[in-house]
């Protein structure tokens, strides 16, 4: 897991991007060279369903990102 001191490091030549609710930050098959890091609000991973639909497969906001850091 990584530290405070270690995100200070990653981000020091990182940029801030903010999203809106809806927002599509990475698609299934795509690549991105990127670390995503959430500092307000929340984000939900979802898969597309054969017929078209999508199911929350997961989410996250800013306070299970701090319960994870304090592990």
């Amino acid at each position: 897991m990584a530290t405070k001191d270690d995100w200070l490091v990653l981000l020091m030549g990182g940029r801030e991007h903010k999203y809106n609710k809806g927002d599509v930050v990475l698609a299934k098959g795509q690549q991105r060279e990127a670390i995503f890091q959430i500092s307000s609000g929340s984000c939900r991973i979802e898969v597309d369903g054969p017929d078209g639909s999508k199911t929350v497969v997961g989410k996250m906001n800013m306070d299970e990102v701090q319960k994870r850091q304090a592990r």
